[in-house]
């Protein structure tokens, strides 16, 4: 329910540093990439994928690959991004909706340019500009292209980034005297313009005044304390307990919600390790485990799956030990941590 969604390239450039690397050095929860010229591809976007469960195998792949080509999140984070964030971010593009047309590529970074139309590389700085339906900008060296039909949106010269063609024009807003405000049954801030989220009804919840002020998409349970990025945003991330075997009792903005653990993720259940609990398929290691390498393969914790994937399988040479992401990459650029 955005208005004209202008957020794609400045969430990718946004505080990266090549010399920190995907997850700062992953302890915390990529030029190089590709061929052609700015953006990549063009043409249609990728295969969306269908209503329902994530296939844990396609995000796994889709994950590795973005992780790997795009800075600066590495890849457990698009992971967990993938299963628990069902509306997907407010200052980010819905990536976890292409996870399926990463599904055959064993093409290395090139695969990023089909299915999203984007690729990175350190030829900057330069200024944002719209090159036909391609966003370029910089972050200091680092230089970001994004063919934006891929997402099936429109390059804006006077927004200068990618947004829905389809969507009003965001009424601007004064963030002193706004006050933020269900619309429509989804919350709406101030941010220069008006921005909404998604309608919390969709999600079983609810968009009433938050804890921490304003108004979120709350679980409509008993308050709970929770960690809040964006009012707009929906996340699963912060579980309280198993409810038996198929559900998870987590608190959404304040608001305690059940998730049902199969329609997150294909086979899901819910796991515990230790006093953590999460919707996944297995309990042999804990999502939030640093991705590692083993010769050319890297080791992730797919939703509590150890799972092992050889680089060379999907186009890459190699795996990047510093990173824990597969190469070449424009992490090969950078200076190790």
């Amino acid at each position: 329910m955005l208005h004209r969604k202008t957020i794609l390239l400045a969430s990718v450039v946004a505080g990266f540093v090549l010399a920190c690397g995907p997850e700062d050095n992953q302890n915390n929860t990529g030029g190089a990439g590709g061929t052609g010229g700015a953006g990549g591809a063009g043409g249609s976007g990728g295969t969306i994928d269908p209503a329902g469960p994530k296939d844990p195998d396609a995000a796994l792949k889709a994950a590795i690959f973005i992780g790997s080509c795009l800075p600066d999140d590495g890849i457990r984070r698009y992971l967990d991004r993938f299963y628990t964030r069902p509306g997907g971010q407010s200052d980010a593009p819905d990536l976890g909706q292409f996870t399926k047309c990463f599904e055959d590529k064993a093409n290395g970074c090139q695969a990023v340019e089909e299915c999203l139309g984007a690729k990175a590389d350190l030829s900057g700085p330069c200024m944002t500009q719209c090159m036909g339906n391609v966003i370029v900008g910089c972050d200091d060296q680092l230089k970001f292209y994004q063919d934006c039909s891929k997402l099936g949106l429109v390059c804006s010269e006077t927004e200068r980034d990618c947004v829905d063609p389809d969507a009003p024009e965001a009424p601007t807003c004064d963030s002193a005297t706004f006050v933020d405000v269900c619309k429509e049954g989804a919350p709406t801030i101030c941010v220069d313009k008006e921005a909404s989220g998604p309608v919390c009804a969709d999600f079983g919840l609810a968009c009433k005044e938050a804890p921490f002020g304003g108004v979120a998409c709350l679980g409509t349970g008993a308050t709970c304390q929770a960690t809040v990025v964006s009012p707009l945003d929906i996340r699963y991330d912060e579980a309280i307990a198993c409810e038996g075997a198929a559900a998870l009792r987590v608190c959404v903005n304040g608001g305690e919600h059940q998730v049902e653990c199969n329609t997150l993720g294909t086979g899901f259940s819910c796991q515990t390790i230790g006093a953590s609990s999460f919707c996944g398929l297995s309990n042999a290691c804990s999502p939030t485990n640093d991705v590692t390498c083993d010769g050319d393969s890297v080791v992730v914790c797919n939703a509590g799956r150890i799972d092992k994937i050889d680089c060379k399988s999907l186009g890459f040479t190699g795996c990047n030990p510093s990173y824990g992401v597969c190469s070449p990459s424009i992490y090969d650029m950078a200076p190790s941590p």
